[in-house]
């Protein structure tokens, strides 16, 4: 490959990073999916004894007091059931659209390429409206009843869209009246972005593999995470970034840092092995 010189080894896609959240009663462990190569940031601390004997001072011994260590995860394929991760570690909240037959509700017909109709509750509100069982699209005086794949046609049931066809009889600006049957959606599915929820703490285990996962390592450590980049895009490759500062070993609470374990393949080589 250009541009590679020296002894190096390349991670493969497929490695993934886990998490277990502090205070999950069921020890979920969630999948963040794949991961970019991840490079530790270190801050060192250190203490300095000075000795000003002759005017001047001088650094008669240092030691190190304290090793920082940040990690910059960058999880692609994240999955939509732990978005509430990226968005703050705010818990989802219960979201509820009942069943019932919403009648004759006021909507303005727009005609013309790219043009559509999202459904909507009745005013103020004009709450949108998702996951579409039927509707019946009739005249602003409820006379006439249109027909659809004549007048309209669904663009998306799921997501509560109609179009008006160039040659239906409707004219462009005309109040329709739309009875509307939305499928039932509750449980928790709402997620609000942006709001002030805690910082995400608990047990991360980030895996990498090389040489077709022939070998596997795995990083454990307990690390308070923080939110913060992503790019959610219309394909399966959306990705998130997270700052994880590492806390402590997950098997030793009052410990720094964690364990890199080589978990598949030959052994370490070198002073450690």
């Amino acid at each position: 490959m250009p541009g590679v010189v020296g002894q190096q080894e390349f991670w493969v896609a497929g490695s993934r990073a886990y998490l277990q959240r502090e205070g999950d009663v069921y020890d979920t462990l969630y999948d963040l999916g794949n991961i970019e190569p991840v490079s530790p940031e270190t801050s060192p601390e250190e203490i300095e004894l000075e000795d000003s004997d002759g005017g001047i001072k001088t650094t008669a011994d240092k030691a190190l007091i304290k090793q920082n260590e940040t990690l910059t995860i960058r999880c692609r394929n994240f999955t939509l059931d732990n978005l509430a991760l990226f968005y703050l570690a705010a818990t989802p909240q219960e979201f509820t659209q009942a069943t019932d037959v919403i009648l004759a509700v006021p909507h303005i017909a727009v005609k013309g390429a790219g043009q559509m109709i999202k459904l909507h509750g009745p005013a103020p509100a004009k709450t949108w409206l998702f996951n579409i069982a039927d509707i019946v699209v009739k005249s602003n005086d409820g006379v006439t009843t249109y027909v659809e794949n004549t007048d309209y046609k669904w663009v998306s049931k799921d997501r509560g869209l109609i179009q008006i066809l160039s040659g239906s009889v409707i004219a462009h600006g005309a109040v329709l009246k739309i009875d509307i049957t939305p499928n039932a959606l509750s449980g928790k599915r709402l997620v609000l972005p942006q709001t002030g929820g805690a910082s995400i703490k608990g047990k991360m285990m980030l895996v990498w593999g090389i040489n077709n996962n022939q070998h596997q390592v795995v990083r454990e450590a307990n690390v308070i995470l923080t939110p913060g980049a992503g790019s959610i895009t219309v394909d399966q490759y959306s990705s998130i970034e997270f700052k994880a500062a590492v806390v402590s070993d997950i098997t030793q609470t009052q410990q720094p840092a964690g364990r890199l374990l080589k978990i598949k393949g030959a052994l370490p080589t070198g002073p450690a092995a």
